[in-house]
């Protein structure tokens, strides 16, 4: 026996907690898969992975089926950042297909040595990963410093990060750096599943950003 439950974006991580708690409480005796149903659901933040692995756990436990449908974009893009996908029986004919934003990309020079990077739309795919990658390595042997700011990026894949790295790599080996603006919601949630905020300085603004690298080009 099947039993079906609407999940919404919009819960706190109390709500998320009181929901897994409740809905446990709610499957009905027999049930032997539990359908959720993310139609409702445009964005999925770390707190609700974190439920959605603490409610996949629970139903492991009473031997029932956890199973994903109307999964959108935003949500599965998630899902395969942080490998969790694998995890999940996620219905694919369900999956909620929307466009793919594009990026929109914007290369602002501070000074010689500096240089700013707005990111917007989606950096996942590997057409827009080689569009960033020109656009950096065009003016890379003219700056050492670089903000990269992500206020306006809405989408961010493992091939995203990827790139990411290889920008703070080359900028290392000419004694450089890099620090991040922090993103939308949706990009946060990669950035704490992934733990990279340890690796990576990041600052809430693009004027905190520039006042960062500012201080390092009088050190």
């Amino acid at each position: 026996m099947a039993f079906t439950v609407k999940i919404g974006s919009n819960l706190s991580p109390q709500d998320m907690n009181f929901f897994v708690n409740d809905l446990l409480n709610r499957v009905p005796s027999g049930t032997n898969e539990l359908i959720l149903d993310l139609s409702e659901c445009q964005f999925l933040n770390s707190m609700m992975l974190s439920g959605l692995l603490n409610l996949l756990k629970a139903c492991r436990e009473k031997s029932i089926q956890l199973t994903l449908i109307n999964v959108g974009t935003s949500a599965y893009m998630l899902f395969e950042t942080t490998n969790v996908l694998e995890l999940f029986k996620v219905d694919v004919n369900s999956l909620r297909k929307q466009d793919p934003p594009d990026l929109n990309l914007s290369v602002q020079r501070l000074n010689p040595s500096q240089v700013v990077f707005t990111l917007g739309g989606g950096l996942h795919s590997s057409q827009q990963c080689a569009r960033f990658r020109e656009s950096y390595e065009e003016v890379l042997p003219d700056f050492s410093d670089a903000v990269l700011d992500l206020s306006q990026l809405h989408h961010l894949g493992s091939a995203g990060v990827t790139e990411m790295f290889r920008l703070r790599g080359l900028l290392q080996e000419k004694a450089g750096h890099l620090v991040i603006v922090s993103g939308t919601d949706s990009v946060e949630s990669v950035w704490r599943m992934m733990h990279l905020s340890s690796l990576i300085p990041k600052v809430a603004s693009l004027e905190a950003g520039i006042k960062v690298i500012k201080q390092w080009s009088v050190k």
